[in-house]
């Protein structure tokens, strides 16, 4: 008979559906981006390019930033990760974090939200 799998199972799982879902989705921001420049412009392809590798750049970092941001929540023992970073969205209040496109912040923080104002790294 199967076992339900224990919930750090679908925390890890989460975690590396979000990471990949925000690289992905960054990239085709990005490309959509390009392709309505270049259809405007009547460019053929020269800003899908510098988009695509926009999206790259930016969605990489930011799966880089949510995995640190994980090893470091593991490391110091604190409340297992639960509270919102408070940095992005509108007001600098909710817990969204990521950029793609080398723009603003976008994207779930991977640590979700349980609490009130986060901590508001600088």
């Amino acid at each position: 008979m199967l076992t339900k799998p224990p919930r750090a199972v679908w925390d890890h799982l989460a975690l590396v559906m979000q990471v990949g879902l925000t690289f992905i989705g960054s990239v085709l921001f990005c490309l959509y981006l390009g392709y309505q420049l270049d259809h405007w412009l009547g460019t053929k392809g020269v800003f899908i390019t510098v988009f695509i590798l926009l999206g790259i750049a930016g969605g990489g970092y930011t799966a880089y930033r949510q995995i640190m941001d994980l090893e470091g929540d593991q490391g110091s023992g604190g409340d297992g990760g639960r509270e919102q970073d408070g940095q992005g969205g509108q007001g600098g209040q909710g817990g969204h974090r990521g950029q793609g496109c080398g723009g603003g912040d976008g994207g779930q923080d991977s640590r979700g939200g349980a609490e009130g104002q986060g901590r508001g790294k600088p």
